[in-house]
C-alpha cells in the first residue's frame, strides 16, 4: 500500500509551522541591556521593570499627580534602541493609587499627606519615554481608577488621559492631544 505523498508531508509541514509561528526563545529571553544608550546594533530590555508609574499636569491650578504602584509588572518591559531612544510598555495592569493636588516631588511616602485620594485604579501604558522619565512621542496611557481621600473619607473617581503624537509643526517634534488628570468626587 502507497502511502500519499501530502501525509508523509503533514507532520513537517505542521513542525515547520509551529516553528514560524511559535514565538522565538531569543525573544521570550529578552537580551538585557548592558548600558543605556545600548552597546552595539540590536534592541535589548532594562532588566528592571517599572513598579511605578506617575504623571504630572503641570498646566493643572494647583499643579497635581498620580501614582500607580505596580505589584506584579511580569509583562511590563522597556526596550532600549541603538540611538538611545527607550519605548514602554504596560499591558493593563491594576495597582495602588495615589492622587494628590501637588507635584510627585513633593509627595512624602514615610508620611503621606492626607489630602491626597488613596485606591486602586487600572493602567494600560505604550510609548516612547526620554532617558529622564519624561514622557516621548508617541505616547498613549489610560488609567482609571477610585479612591478616598485621606482626610475625610470622601470617594472620588480619578481618570488620566495622555496622548502625544509626532508632529513637524512643534519645536519638540512633539504634540500634545491630551495630558490630564480627571477627579471627581462620588455621588
Amino acid at each position: 500500500m502507497r502511502i500519499p505523498s501530502f501525509i508523509t508531508a503533514l507532520p513537517v509541514f505542521t513542525v515547520l509551522t509551529g516553528l514560524l509561528l511559535a514565538p522565538a526563545p531569543a525573544w521570550s529571553e529578552r537580551p538585557l541591556c548592558a548600558g543605556i544608550p545600548p552597546v552595539g546594533p540590536a534592541i535589548c530590555f532594562i532588566e528592571e521593570p517599572f513598579l511605578g508609574v506617575f504623571y504630572e499636569a503641570p498646566s493643572a491650578q494647583p499643579e497635581e499627580m498620580v501614582l500607580l504602584l505596580i505589584e506584579d509588572p511580569a509583562d511590563d518591559f522597556v526596550s532600549a534602541f541603538p540611538d538611545g531612544r527607550l519605548f514602554a510598555h504596560t499591558p493593563e495592569r491594576e495597582g495602588d493609587m495615589i492622587w494628590c493636588p501637588f507635584p510627585f516631588a513633593e509627595f512624602n511616602f514615610a508620611d503621606p499627606q492626607p489630602e491626597c485620594i488613596f485606591g486602586t485604579a487600572r493602567l494600560q501604558a505604550n510609548g516612547y519615554i526620554e532617558l529622564s522619565g519624561d514622557l516621548g512621542c508617541p505616547y498613549t496611557a489610560h488609567l482609571s481608577g477610585s479612591g478616598l481621600r485621606g482626610t475625610d473619607g470622601e470617594a472620588f473617581t480619578v481618570s488620566t488621559e495622555v496622548l502625544r503624537v509626532p508632529s513637524m509643526q512643534d519645536q519638540s517634534g512633539c504634540r500634545i492631544v491630551k495630558e490630564k488628570i480627571t477627579t471627581n468626587p462620588v455621588p
